[in-house]
């Protein structure tokens, strides 16, 4: 395994290598039933992963909106326009 790879290579690898975690097991070989069950939680693994990196990039481009919208409304021109329109409700 190279060093360093990618974010994409890791996934990519990850993917192939649980893909082929039972490749040539079948119903006479004696373990077959740890292997299988070895790949549910392997799958089960990269699913809940993948779940909380999208979850967490969700989140970041919530902020970073919620941060634009922030300060939009704390520049000078939208700070005169509320000062005059408190002005006109009293």
């Amino acid at each position: 395994m190279a060093e360093n790879m990618s974010l994409a290579d890791q996934a990519v690898q990850a993917l192939a290598m649980v893909k082929a975690m039972d490749e040539g097991v079948d119903n006479e070989h004696p373990e077959r039933h740890m292997v299988r069950s070895m790949k549910r939680v392997a799958q089960r693994s990269l699913e809940a992963a993948f779940r909380n990196a999208i979850d967490v990039a969700w989140m970041a481009k919530d902020l970073q909106e919620t941060a634009r919208k922030l300060e939009a409304s704390a520049k000078p021109h939208n700070q005169a326009f509320v000062v005059s329109s408190m002005r006109e409700i009293k």
